[in-house]
């Protein structure tokens, strides 16, 4: 029985390390993105990226404390509402929202806020970018339509490396 115990509490502590690490590469990945991606009338003094119900949020706050994204401070906000989302230039929507896509998607209606997630689908419902894991490899499928109805471009060399996908109705 205490050996049960023993790899039980292994196999917790790998799975909370492999959540950590794909946190952090998430944190990572949403400001590489973001570099690849014009804003209109991009003008603002800092970056901010606002993070809707999620956990994420301290992995987010630790890595860009240094870090700048296009030469700029970035700005972590956390909310619980995408109505209280101050015009963000990137807004993460976890896994979480689900239900609530269709009302935050609205919501930003021709707002020039990169959407990204995790949320499986998300791209093809309407998400500008998904981040989804194919067994170690990390992937990107980029919705170019929503991008474009938000006045945002991404640079050909981002999209090179990424699934472009339609919006299913």
């Amino acid at each position: 029985m205490q050996i049960v115990r023993i790899a039980f509490f292994i196999l917790l502590v790998l799975n909370a390390h492999a959540y950590e690490s794909e946190a952090k590469l998430q944190s990572a990945i949403i400001g590489k993105i973001a570099e690849y991606i014009t804003w209109p009338n991009d003008r603002r003094s800092s970056f901010t990226i606002t993070i809707l119900k999620n956990q994420m949020g301290t992995h987010f706050e630790d890595f860009y404390k240094n870090n700048t994204i296009k030469g700029k401070p970035v700005r972590i906000v956390l909310r619980d509402d995408v109505a209280r989302a101050k015009n963000p230039e990137v807004l993460y929507v976890s896994g979480k929202n689900a239900r609530q896509l269709p009302t935050i998607l609205n919501t930003l209606k021709n707002q020039p806020v990169l959407t990204v997630s995790d949320m499986r689908g998300f791209a093809e419902k309407g998400g500008m970018v998904q981040i989804y894991f194919t067994g170690q490899r990390m992937r990107l499928k980029v919705n170019l339509d929503a991008l474009e109805a938000h006045g945002l471009k991404a640079s050909p060399h981002l999209l090179r490396f990424v699934d472009i996908v339609k919006e299913h109705n």
